[in-house]
């Protein structure tokens, strides 16, 4: 077999070759890198944003710095050609191929990286921009070569299960921003400056993980093969399909907004979407850390386990049984922050912008955090579809979501404009969950539900229990046993200072219901990770 074929065909681990089994605390060490890393990048991000509003750089400049990184995650895309997300999983299932996949990997990122930037610079030309726009994008196109580098480098940590790697190379570089950034603004710098910024700390990234790859693992590379490269370009154009449909999909309703109404309602809705991702950050990074482990089991029940027949080790071993505890495990987390949001909207809106204009968000945010638990299962579902090698009915998912959130959305915001945005959302969101569970059902034969999503839902409905049918009385009562002190601080950023009480009271329940239920079940805390962690330990 040739080295493309084997590029190709994946072969059956060895003993060497394969990961080790997944525990508990490595799935949490890389859960908490891959969430540090996702919080740190978008929390920076926005204090620069925060910097050029507070040092009056002026709203065309800001407009322009914002176009410009809207340009960059879209370039990105192209520059990355799909890679991170295909070398996690074949490093995943055959380690000790690392070096050979990563050399033929960054030949590929220079050259579509090199083709990305030709393309991010002839934007501001093909649209006419300003010159300080066209600056900006032809600055920040310099960093695609870098991003690209750095990602391929950290798909390897990321499918060795060594995430901290990359936690650890976006903290440094997060850190170097923010410091660079209010130096640079103090000195009188503008936002031409601030792109060079980001292009440096790209560079810094790509650094890291540099000497984390060559010093702190011992790894290496090797020489490339112009074949290999060819099938390592072709093998991830389905996961450049997947992540292009994905970024058009998410800017579908923010277009048509500002094409049919106006950009006053394009940040009303942003201001409610961008309340809901901290709960998406957290599926994803979950899911992230346990994909490849995902990708091990599927390896491993197809090559090692056809002696078992249907014995509770295979059953435990298989990808299946790790994906209903997923999809039950990311229920228990999402059915909660939806009764919460869905209940306290106008609470977080308040906190988060202190201002009553935002209040119209209300309604689109209690629309809008249904698809929270529509991603509890399409998050867990898909990426059980890349671990089985079904990334082209990935892709055939989210481009019927594309299309359909084009008719769906044009239509609904036509007729109720805001509101039906967030049903718009709400609508495709369902769709994706069919499709999803469909693709599974013909790929692993499989129901991806078992009786486990029993547990968040009964501990769910006690928690709405309690927040719409206790009594104010008792939230009063509690509110007045707290110090002094503490009533005031609360009352000071809250309205309604007894509606926290009862989220308060309610979160409570919840997490003694759930606790309470998986103990009996499972026969007390001290068999949970026999019982409970089972299919994630196995």
């Amino acid at each position: 077999m040739s080295r493309t074929d084997s590029a190709a065909e994946p072969q059956s681990p060895t003993p060497e070759s394969s990961l080790p089994r997944s525990s508990l605390l490595r799935v949490v060490s890389n859960a908490a890198s891959l969430l540090t890393t996702e919080l740190l990048n978008k929390a920076t991000n926005f204090l620069i944003y925060a910097l050029i509003a507070r040092y009056e750089l002026g709203l065309g400049a800001f407009g322009s710095f914002s176009l410009g990184l809207l340009l960059v995650y879209v370039f990105q895309v192209f520059a990355s050609v799909g890679l991170p997300n295909l070398l996690t999983r074949e490093i995943a299932q055959r380690v000790a191929r690392t070096p050979c996949l990563l050399s033929n990997a960054l030949v590929v990122a220079s050259l579509t990286s090199l083709l990305a930037m030709l393309a991010m610079l002839a934007t501001p030309w093909i649209m006419c921009y300003d010159s300080t726009t066209s600056w900006i994008i032809a600055v920040l196109s310099l960093g695609l070569w870098p991003y690209a580098a750095s990602q391929v480098f950290e798909s390897s940590f990321r499918g060795t299960q060594r995430m901290h790697f990359i936690a650890l190379a976006n903290g440094i570089a997060n850190t170097v921003k923010v410091l660079g950034a209010i130096w640079l603004l103090h000195h009188g710098y503008g936002v031409v400056e601030l792109a060079g910024l980001l292009v440096a700390v790209r560079f810094l990234v790509l650094l890291t993980d540099v000497l984390c790859y060559f010093g702190w693992s011992g790894d290496r590379l090797v020489s490339w093969d112009r074949r290999y490269v060819r099938a390592l370009v072709r093998r991830s154009s389905t996961f450049l399909g997947i992540d292009a449909a994905i970024a058009g999909w998410s800017a579908v309703d923010a277009l048509i907004l500002s094409k049919i109404m106006s950009p006053q309602e394009v940040g009303l809705y942003s201001a409610a979407l961008q309340l809901l991702q901290p709960a998406s950050l957290v599926y994803l990074s979950i899911v992230g850390s346990i994909f490849p482990a995902m990708c091990h089991r599927h390896r491993q029940s197809v090559c090692h386990l056809h002696g078992l027949n249907n014995s509770p080790a295979r059953e435990q071993l298989q990808l299946y049984a790790l994906t209903r505890w997923m999809v039950a495990f990311l229920l228990m987390l999402g059915l909660p922050t939806v009764v919460l949001i869905f209940s306290f909207a106008d609470m977080i809106l308040h906190l988060a912008y202190n201002d009553l204009a935002f209040m119209r968000s209300v309604p689109v945010m209690q629309i809008a955090c249904f698809a929270l638990i529509a991603q509890c299962f399409t998050t867990i579902l898909g990426h059980a579809l890349w671990a089985a090698d079904q990334e082209g009915e990935t892709l055939w998912i989210v481009v019927t979501n594309l299309t359909a959130n084009l008719i769906v959305s044009g239509f609904t915001i036509y007729h109720w404009g805001l509101i039906g945005a967030a049903a718009g959302t709400l609508l495709v969101s369902f769709l994706n969950v069919l499709q999803h569970y469909l693709a599974y059902m013909k790929v692993l034969h499989k129901h991806p539900i078992d009786r486990q999503i029993i547990n968040p839902i009964v501990a769910v409905i006690a928690m709405g229990c309690v927040i719409y049918f206790v009594p104010a009385a008792i939230a009063d009562g509690l509110l007045a046993t707290l110090p002094v002190s503490l009533q005031g601080l609360i009352a000071t950023w809250l309205p309604n200072p007894q509606r926290f009480i009862l989220a308060f009271l309610g979160t409570v329940t919840y997490a003694a219901t759930i606790l309470t239920w998986i103990s009996v079940v499972h026969g007390g805390p001290r068999k949970l990770r026999d019982g409970f962690f089972a299919p994630l330990v196995s």
